[in-house]
């Protein structure tokens, strides 16, 4: 964590630049931006998957345009704010990583044509805006923007959690919240939550369980039996045995030392139902690294770079599928190296559907291919014909064997199969 300079109330020079000739020049006010230093700052925040700016703290085009070069990508709250994106070189639409998302707590009558004409990615801040936005655009993606019932700033005006604050679903709502979107087919895939201001690491903390909360909330709604809407992704173990697998790798792996961030415990219902689970702090010392625990269950490993990935993932006497996230080429190159009998790029389950290439394990995974070439051949009993074209009286391969026969296909086989002319010729015995 980089150390923030002691701020000086006076200055007279930006970036090496004298503040009185900038005045002298430009007349005052003046607004002047130090592009090194804002690089520098998205630089500090590099160690994020993904830095997102909220250019309402300062929307000049040339300052986002500035990161955005850096790839940051950024909120907006209003229709304008969209078009100052766009304006900086932005590109609307859903992506993996969108780079632009509308983050506020209301849409006025223009910022909602906008994001549905545009497919800009809704992070909404009310019950109300889910009603919206399902009306208009049904069966889309959205996030939630929570409100955890507290905050922090060092006043409130900066404070944007807690009862005094206007910000945010209310975490209290969260059921309310699901039973709009499931009326609208609207998928939650996502949650933003309002932390304050300020670096207080204990309050982060607090922040950190009540998105776990709020995450455990989300996700329990998303396991059950389907009904007439099919809402569900997560359903129970069929093979119940299997559930006494998924437990004891789970269970190995917290007593090595291993992390449970959500899940680890069957629910208590009927049926064999295990709650999606994520576990940190593992290694290969661990079943659920090495085995096939075949339930919702992932173990999250950091490595030093591609080639330790490889090795590890390869560290397993199973090879039935792999996924590789990252650039096309590069997790190509990951994916060509993975002892698996599927490899897909970007995707989790598309090998599935690819029925004219062959699907199976390598190592102990399964027996055998399906679909494509090999998964045909597998139905057809191979035979073999083969039919002499100089026959003579006797069969030359065959008995009686005597010393002149044996010499005569010494010979054939020389001449056949003997490196050179002379070794062929039997010139060189």
């Amino acid at each position: 964590m980089p150390i923030a300079e002691p701020f000086q109330p006076l200055r007279t020079h930006i970036a090496g630049v004298s503040v009185a000739e900038l005045a002298r020049q430009f007349g005052t006010p003046t607004y002047v931006y130090d592009a090194a230093k804002i690089v520098e700052r998205v630089n500090d925040l590099k160690q994020f998957d993904v830095i997102r700016y909220a250019q309402k703290a300062c929307s000049n085009i040339a300052a986002l345009d500035l990161v955005r070069r850096q790839g940051v990508v950024v909120d907006a709250v209003s229709a304008g704010e969209i078009h100052r994106a766009m304006k900086a070189g932005y590109k609307p639409g859903t992506v993996d990583h969108p780079e632009i998302v509308y983050t506020a707590d209301i849409f006025d009558r223009e910022a909602l044509d906008t994001v549905v004409k545009l497919g800009i990615p809704v992070n909404c801040g009310s019950p109300v805006m889910i009603d919206q936005i399902g009306e208009r655009a049904p069966g889309r993606n959205i996030t939630l923007r929570i409100n955890p019932g507290f905050g922090h700033g060092h006043s409130q005006k900066t404070n944007t959690g807690g009862e005094q604050s206007k910000h945010g679903i209310w975490h209290e709502q969260l059921d309310d919240c699901l039973r709009r979107a499931d009326s609208h087919g609207l998928t939650v895939t996502g949650l933003h939550m309002h932390i304050g201001s300020g670096t207080d690491l204990e309050h982060l903390a607090q922040v950190c369980g009540a998105m776990e909360k709020a995450a455990l909330v989300i996700g329990r709604t998303l396991i059950g039996m389907d009904g007439r809407e099919h809402g569900k992704d997560i359903g129970s173990m069929t093979f119940p045995p299997q559930m006494g697998v998924v437990e004891d790798h789970v269970e190995d792996a917290r007593r090595a030392g291993a992390t449970i961030v959500m899940g680890g415990e069957r629910l208590e219902r009927e049926g064999d139902w295990y709650p999606p689970t994520i576990l940190t702090d593992v290694d290969h010392s661990m079943k659920i690294m090495r085995d096939e625990t075949f339930g919702p269950v992932v173990g999250i490993m950091k490595v030093r770079d591609a080639d330790e990935a490889v090795r590890l993932a390869n560290d397993s006497r199973y090879g039935l599928a792999a996924s590789v996230f990252g650039s096309k080429r590069e997790a190509e190159a990951v994916a060509r190296r993975l002892e698996v009998g599927t490899a897909n790029v970007n995707d989790v389950l598309v090998g599935f559907l690819a029925s004219d290439v062959p699907m199976g394990g390598w190592k102990d995974s399964g027996i055998g291919f399906r679909h494509g070439e090999y998964g045909i051949k597998k139905f057809v009993r191979p035979e073999s014909i083969v039919i002499t074209r100089f026959g003579g009286k006797r069969e030359p391969l065959y008995f009686p064997y005597t010393e002149k026969r044996r010499a005569q296909l010494r010979k054939l086989s020389d001449f056949f199969a003997a490196r050179d002319w002379k070794r062929r010729l039997g010139r060189n015995r």
